[in-house]
């Protein structure tokens, strides 16, 4: 998933975090700027510009160590789903329909050209069209209902396979994982924001899905 922003009162901690980080860097800059000018204009001594330029020195580390810890802090750091303290995992299943006006296919995957090929998948449940793409699903035709790619996640094996029995192998899995509302998830700017989602589409045989190829 990509960074997204989540309007929430939880999230102002992160705001407030980055209003400081930014007082404190202009601060820095300020200063560093200051000390050059009195340099210039007071002092030619050796011994003061070794002195400033050491003083310059550690606040531009300072500056780059927190702006880049606060980047990778905020917007880098992966979510763990098992982390039940910080994120809520919900399951939800559908059952697939016959796709209007094409009564053969349960999916439809439309293939992309590229360095990084990606398939797009419409289906449709309860007369609802549904699109996802192969970075948050993937269908799952073999004997076992959950596939290789599936597996990445922990699914509900009785939910699984009661939808097995009852929709005859044709419905869609969705794992939702969110950012539960706390102050650690405020600080990053993701309280009530989507961690991941996944899509299990299960069908009963690869002859459900119509493939479509670019030209």
């Amino acid at each position: 998933m990509g960074y997204n922003f989540v309007m929430n009162i939880w999230n102002l901690f992160g705001v407030i975090m980055w209003i400081l980080a930014i007082a404190i860097v202009y601060f820095l800059i300020r200063g560093i700027r200051i000390r050059r000018l009195k340099l210039e204009i007071i002092s030619q001594e050796k011994g003061i510009k070794q002195f400033t330029m050491i003083r310059d020195f550690i606040d531009f580390v300072i500056i780059f160590v927190l702006l880049i810890s606060l980047t990778l802090f905020t917007f880098f750091t992966p979510p763990d789903l098992s982390d039940h303290e910080n994120i809520k995992v919900t399951y939800s299943f559908d059952t697939l329909i016959l796709e209007p006006g094409e009564p053969s296919y349960y999916v439809k995957a439309r293939l992309s050209t590229g360095k990084k090929p990606i398939q797009y998948f419409t289906y449709w449940t309860a007369g609802a069209k549904q699109e996802t793409d192969s970075w948050h699903a993937s269908i799952s035709d073999g004997k076992d209902p959950i596939n290789i790619a599936g597996k990445q996640y922990k699914w509900p094996t009785k939910e699984i396979e009661k939808y097995e029995t009852t929709s005859e192998k044709a419905f869609v899995a969705t794992m939702l994982a969110r950012y539960k509302n706390n102050f650690w998830n405020g600080l990053k700017l993701k309280a009530g924001g989507v961690a991941d989602e996944y899509h299990l589409i299960r069908v009963p045989a690869s002859s459900f899905v119509k493939i479509s190829r670019p030209k």
